[in-house]
C-alpha cells in the first residue's frame, strides 16, 4: 500500500530516475499487522505435512521468521526507490531511513564512511565484491539474532536445548571484537572450475576474535553440526606465513550418515580448505588455497586508496561521496564457476554460455537521517542473462538429479 505523508515526500525528494516510488511504512504498518495475525492464526491451526520429520514444527519457525519480519517492518519510517535507463545501464536509486530509539535507527546511525585500506583490500578480479562498514553493530543486533536462531533451532530439532543455549552463549561472546570495517570477495580459481572466499574484517579486540575461533570446531559439533546430519569439521595443520599463525580446519561428508539430505553441493565442502588468521588488528578467513591467504596477508600491508574491483570502476568510475559500503557482482561469470564446480557438468555447453564485460556495481551512503545507495547494471549483463536462461535452468536441474539421487524436489 502507497500512502502519502512527510515522510514519503521527504524519501522521494532523495531518489531519482524516470520513475519514482516512495512508501511511508509507518502508516502501513497497521495494515500489515491485520494481515500478519490473519496469517499468522492460519498457521497455528494448520496441521503440519504428512511425513514430516518427527519433532519438526515448521509452523513454529515459519511463525518466527514472520514476527521477525513484522518487528522489521516496524521498525522502518520510510522507502523510496527511483529507476531509469539508458543505452547502457539500468540504474536503481534507493532511501531508507529508520524510526528513531529502535534497533534498526542505533544502526543506521552507528554506520560510518568504510576506510580507504579495506575498499582497496580486494583482488580487482572479483566475481563479486563488498566492502563496508557496519560490523560494529553487531552488538546491537546479537540478542534478537540469537532468539530468532533459538526458536527456529528448537522447532527443527527435537532436544536441542543445550545446543541453542550454547549457541547464544558463544554469539555473546563476540561482543566488542569488531571494529566497523569488512570485506569480501568471490573469487575464480584460476582454472575457471570453482571459486574461493576471501573474507576480511577490522577488530577492536583481537583477542575476543582468536579465543572465538579456537572454540569454532567444538562449537560446531556441540551446535550446527547437530543440524547438519553427515558433515563433520576437522582441525587441520597450522602454518607460519611472515611470522602469522594460520589456523586451518575442513569438513568431510558423510552421505550414509542418518538424516542426511542429498544435494549436489555436498562435494564442495570437502574440496575446499578453509584457514584464518589474526594479522595484527585484521581478522582474515579464506575459504580456499594457502596461497591465497598468502595473497591476502600481503594485501593487508599495500592497501590504501581507491576500490580494486575493475567492475566497479568501469560502473562508476568516479564517487563524489564517502560511501558506506560498495560492491561489484559478475552474475554470469559467478554462475559459470559454480557449475564449473559441479560434478558431471558438460564442459562444452558450459562454454556456449556467454560472459559479458558487464555486471551490477552500487554503493550506499549517509544521507540525514537515513541511508541512500545507487545502483547499476549493465544492459549487457542483463542481455547474457536473457540469452543463457534456458541452458542455465537446464544445467541446474541436471545438476541437481545427476549429483542427488532421490533428493526431493
Amino acid at each position: 500500500m502507497m500512502a502519502k505523508g512527510p515522510a514519503a515526500d521527504a524519501a522521494l525528494q532523495s531518489v531519482s530516475g524516470t520513475v519514482r516510488i516512495s512508501l511511508d511504512v509507518q502508516s502501513c504498518a497497521p495494515y500489515v499487522d491485520k494481515t500478519v495475525g490473519s496469517v499468522t492464526s492460519i498457521m497455528k491451526n494448520t496441521p503440519p505435512p504428512h511425513g514430516e520429520a518427527a519433532g519438526m514444527d515448521p509452523q513454529r519457525i515459519a511463525l518466527a521468521e514472520v514476527e521477525m519480519l513484522t518487528n522489521v517492518v516496524h521498525q522502518i519510517r520510510a522507502f523510496a526507490i527511483g529507476i531509469s535507463a539508458s543505452a547502457k545501464t539500468i540504474q536503481i536509486s534507493t532511501y531508507l531511513s529508520a524510526v528513531p530509539g529502535t534497533t534498526f535507527g542505533k544502526t543506521l546511525k552507528g554506520l560510518q564512511p568504510v576506510s580507504d585500506r579495506y575498499v582497496s583490500l580486494l583482488p580487482d578480479n572479483s566475481l563479486a565484491y563488498m566492502a563496508g562498514n557496519g560490523t560494529q553493530v553487531f552488538e546491537d543486533l546479537i540478542d534478537p539474532y540469537a532468539d530468532l536462531m533459538g526458536e527456529i533451532y528448537a522447532a527443527a530439532i527435537p532436544d536441542s536445548a543445550n545446543a541453542i543455549a550454547r549457541m547464544k552463549q558463544s554469539l555473546q561472546e563476540l561482543k566488542g571484537a569488531y571494529a566497523g570495517d569488512f570485506a569480501s570477495a568471490v573469487i575464480a580459481k584460476p582454472d575457471g572450475k570453482g571459486f574461493a572466499l576471501v573474507q576480511a574484517a577490522a577488530l577492536k579486540d583481537p583477542v575476543i576474535m582468536e579465543k572465538f575461533m579456537a572454540g569454532m570446531i567444538a562449537d560446531y559439533r556441540e551446535i550446527y553440526g547437530k543440524f547438519s546430519p553427515g558433515i563433520s569439521i576437522f582441525q587441520g595443520t597450522e602454518r607460519k606465513y611472515r611470522d602469522k599463525t594460520v589456523h586451518a580446519y575442513g569438513y568431510s561428508v558423510n552421505k550414509s550418515a542418518p538424516g542426511f539430505t542429498p544435494n549436489p553441493f555436498s562435494d564442495l565442502f570437502t574440496i575446499q580448505s578453509n584457514q584464518w588468521a589474526i594479522v595484527g588488528k585484521d581478522m582474515l578467513y579464506v575459504m580456499g588455497s594457502p596461497a591465497q591467504m598468502n595473497t591476502a596477508i600481503d594485501g593487508l600491508s599495500r592497501s590504501g586508496g581507491a576500490t580494486n574491483s575493475i567492475l566497479f570502476r568501469r560502473l562508476f568510475p568516479q564517487l563524489t561521496v564517502k560511501p558506506v559500503t560498495v560492491f561489484s557482482f559478475s552474475p554470469m561469470s559467478m554462475l559459470k564457476a559454480i557449475l564449473a564446480s559441479v560434478p558431471n557438468t558438460d564442459p562444452q555447453v558450459l562454454a556456449t554460455i556467454p560472459v559479458s564485460q558487464g555486471g551490477v556495481a552500487g554503493y550506499t551512503y549517509k544521507s540525514g537521517d537515513g541511508i541512500a545507495g545507487y545502483t547499476r547494471i549493465s544492459i549487457s549483463e542483463v542481455e547474457a542473462v536473457k540469452q543463457s536462461a534456458a541452458t542455465l535452468g537446464m544445467m541446474l536441474m541436471q545438476s541437481m538429479m545427476s549429483g542427488a539421487a532421490g533428493m526431493p524436489m
